[in-house]
């Protein structure tokens, strides 16, 4: 899970240009008109790529904090060692990944834009 942190704060602000670069492209076509909600959702898509990457980093400091944060070889060991039929460590990979969902949806509540 600590590869998918460090890859979000590489790919989220990678859509913002590519959506940036999208709408100055499709702009800049003959006939191709950008309506005023277009305009409203362009400048709003950097401040909901920065709460995406709150929310990321929050959960992921929550899972740290709670230390339900399993290392990745110890996952791999834990997920063989389940699919060899050991319920022990099926119950502590699952335990976890409930843990990873509970900590994103807490952290997409916390951080949800008040409209």
């Amino acid at each position: 899970m600590k590869s998918l942190l460090n890859l979000s704060l590489l790919v989220l602000p990678a859509l913002v240009l590519l959506a940036l670069a999208g709408y100055l492209v499709l702009g800049g076509l003959p006939g191709v008109t950008i309506s005023g909600d277009q305009i409203a959702w362009l400048s709003e898509l950097p401040f909901v790529t920065a709460w995406a990457m709150a929310t990321l980093v929050a959960a992921f400091c929550a899972m740290q904090i709670t230390g339900m944060n399993i290392e990745n070889a110890e996952r791999i060991a834990l997920l063989e060692r389940a699919a060899a039929g050991n319920r022990d460590a099926y119950r502590v990979v699952r335990l976890e990944s409930i843990c990873w969902f509970a900590m994103l949806a807490l952290a997409a509540l916390f951080f949800w834009p008040a409209r």
